[in-house]
């Protein structure tokens, strides 16, 4: 009986599971945040800050891809992963708020830049 228990709850968590199949990786410096397919994560914009209230992560990353895109993919995976949506760009989970902001790279037609901010809620 246990066992029927367990194949029934891998099967369950196998249909249910979250679709970041799209997702190559997960941002090294926030691991638990899906890197998209053709960003490239930016080690040397990392910042790790820890706090009383809790930890401030920021890290960014690039690649040639479609503003829309981008937000469409983490608009999707984010609250598969527990983060609810707030604003636009923005998402809660337990007592953080991740913020993502995209702008284009200057240089580099066709390039954006999007950048990962892990806050505490009360933290600006």
């Amino acid at each position: 009986m246990e066992k029927a228990k367990l194949i029934i709850l891998a099967l369950f968590s196998l249909f249910c599971s979250f679709d970041i199949s799209r997702a190559s990786d997960f941002l090294k410096t926030i691991n638990h945040i899906p890197l998209m397919p053709g960003l490239i994560e930016n080690p040397e914009t990392a910042l790790i800050f820890e706090t009383p209230s809790g930890r401030i992560v920021e890290v960014s990353a690039s690649g040639r891809l479609d503003q829309e895109y981008v937000i469409g993919f983490y608009e999707k995976t984010l609250p598969e992963l527990g983060w609810g949506p707030l604003l636009d760009g923005e998402f809660f989970r337990e007592d953080e708020i991740l913020k993502l902001k995209l702008t284009p790279v200057t240089r580099r037609k066709g390039f954006l830049k999007v950048h990962f901010k892990i806050a505490p809620k009360h933290e600006k």
